[in-house]
């Protein structure tokens, strides 16, 4: 018996998961990862920053967080991209 990573339940989910991953594991070795057509995803860095919690309004400490964001091509590219890959063109 040949070992997989595909799941008899979930055929074809190592196939869909695996860009993900990719994604994932550049972005936590600190990289840029551009996914043609639809934008760039960055990490970014935010300070430590006061806040409060909205239910009661106690001021609060927000610790330091690495966060990912999104830096999208131009809206038209996004638009002719999503139907070209829709349509098949």
């Amino acid at each position: 018996m040949t070992h997989t990573n595909e799941s008899p339940e979930y055929p074809g989910r190592f196939r869909k998961t695996k860009p993900f991953e990719e994604v994932k594991l550049g972005l936590e070795t600190g990289h840029q990862v551009k996914l043609s057509g639809f934008g760039n995803f960055l990490t970014r860095s935010k300070a430590e920053r006061p806040g409060r919690n909205p239910k009661t309004g106690q001021r609060t400490g927000l610790s330091a967080a690495t966060i990912v964001t999104l830096k999208d091509v131009e809206p038209s590219n996004l638009i002719q991209n999503c139907f070209s890959i829709l349509t098949g063109e």
